[in-house]
């Protein structure tokens, strides 16, 4: 489940704009200092107006129920065997 963010996403925020990996695929390409994700992001983050298209939106660290799809169900011994199978 998205929720808005929250202060208390502070540090997790501040983690993946500084993590190397993630920041490759967004906005320039390098990571963003502890400073302007506390001073600038996470203030424009929290004056967002509300869910619209485009508006930034965290998600919890764990689930809050289990995801449950095709892969993870087993399958009934009497399906034939041209039926997808789970990987």
């Amino acid at each position: 489940m998205l929720r808005r963010f929250r202060p208390d996403d502070a540090e997790l925020l501040v983690a993946l704009h500084g993590d190397p990996e993630v920041m490759h695929f967004i906005d320039t390409g390098r990571p963003v200092p502890r400073s302007q994700v506390l001073e600038r992001t996470l203030p424009d983050f929290l004056e967002e107006p509300g869910p619209h298209p485009g508006a930034p939106l965290a998600a919890p660290a764990r689930p809050v129920a289990p995801v449950v799809s095709p892969r993870t169900l087993p399958m009934p011994q009497s399906w034939p065997e041209s039926a997808p199978h789970a990987v």
